[in-house]
């Protein structure tokens, strides 16, 4: 199977010339790409700048990314966690309910009514046993990676680039 290469880095294109290069580098790049230049022009958390649209984008992708690197427990760890109380709903929007269970689960696990990044971090940075069992179970679950969230994020990018704009 020819493996498509990786567009390396966001170098200014508008949304509609990274959405262009669908099938000529790989999709997650493409997401990654429009996920930079969000970075680029909001900063690496959560800003009340952001659109709905652009939260969404961020959301997904910040879940996507922690949890394949280091499962849920390194998502609520990192600066990531900024993305948590939008996590859900942004899966939901992209139609990957499956996920979306795996994460409300996981944010259960927490068992806190403040969902902000620093509540999160200093939530998961005290040591539970019975959460990371839970957890570890949940990443187990979310690498199978049943949806596609790279794909279901750029279709609904694709879908929704009206109201996305990237500077």
């Amino acid at each position: 199977m020819n493996k498509l290469p990786y567009l390396q880095d966001y170098s200014g294109q508008s949304l509609d010339e990274s959405i262009s290069l669908h099938g000529s580098v790989q999709t997650y790049s493409i997401n990654f790409a429009i996920e930079r230049a969000l970075d680029r022009q909001f900063g690496y958390e959560d800003s009340p700048l952001l659109t709905n649209y652009q939260r969404v984008i961020l959301a997904v992708q910040n879940i996507e990314r922690e949890v394949m690197n280091g499962g849920f427990n390194l998502f609520f760890l990192n600066s990531s966690s900024e993305f948590v109380r939008y996590v859900v709903d942004a899966l939901q929007q992209i139609d990957c309910p499956k996920t979306a269970g795996l994460a409300r689960r996981a944010i259960e696990t927490l068992e806190l009514s403040d969902l902000s990044g620093i509540a999160i971090r200093e939530k998961i940075m005290k040591d539970n046993a019975v959460r990371k069992g839970i957890l570890n179970e949940l990443d187990q679950q979310f690498f199978k990676y049943e949806e596609h969230l790279d794909e279901k994020l750029f279709a609904w990018i694709k879908e929704n680039r009206k109201h996305i704009t990237l500077s």
